[in-house]
């Protein structure tokens, strides 16, 4: 998957009188893959994808590539922002802010389809707002087969993860004796609720 940093690079590059060719080989990409980056990003531009118009009106893809990249769900990818529209409810994409996604949970975006790695992601980008999705142990099967997974990943790269260890299965017995008590009719995670989006874009 090409990032939109790649495809705005790409774009870029065109824009300065780059073939096609020329500006896949500064990303590491293919003819084929530099075009299907190029299109991409002209389609979330809303501006045409040929290259006789880039050429004919360099500043206004400028202008619009600039507006874009300042946009902060700009560095997630494009598919993921598109998830996350849908699993928030918002109206548009333009309302996915760093303050919108921290009033949800990891176990919520989980249990809504969304991936292990994806969440990665969107942890990794709240950080660099200061922000993070909202704290909270795992309550779910899934919950808990994807954080073991996490554990799992960080043991493959040395780290220390016995207290890790130790906190999950704890907190895996804590769940074993709850769940031998009868149960509540409602599931513990079933929907996301509704997040303000208060201070988005409209």
């Amino acid at each position: 998957m090409i990032s939109n940093l790649t495809k705005a690079s790409v774009l870029r590059s065109v824009i300065a009188g780059c073939t096609l060719a020329q500006a896949g080989r500064a990303e590491k990409l293919s003819t084929e893959r530099a075009r299907t980056a190029l299109n991409r990003i002209c389609e979330l531009l809303h501006l045409p994808n040929d290259l006789a118009a880039i050429h004919a009106e360099p500043q206004l893809y400028l202008e619009s590539l600039a507006h874009f990249e300042s946009l902060p769900q700009f560095e997630l990818r494009t598919p993921l922002v598109a998830k996350l529209k849908q699993v928030l409810g918002l109206r548009s994409s333009r309302q996915l802010t760093p303050a919108v996604l921290a009033q949800v949970s990891a176990s919520q975006l989980i249990n809504q389809g969304v991936s292990i790695i994806a969440l990665a992601d969107l942890q990794e980008w709240l950080l660099k707002h200061d922000l993070s999705l909202m704290h909270g142990p795992p309550i779910t099967d899934i919950d808990f087969r994807e954080a073991r997974k996490a554990i799992a990943l960080l043991d493959a790269f040395d780290f220390d993860t016995e207290s890790l260890e130790w906190q999950m299965n704890h907190l895996a017995r804590k769940r074993g004796r709850a769940r031998s008590r009868p149960a509540p009719a409602a599931c513990a995670v079933e929907s996301l609720p509704a997040v303000s989006t208060t201070g988005a874009a409209p």
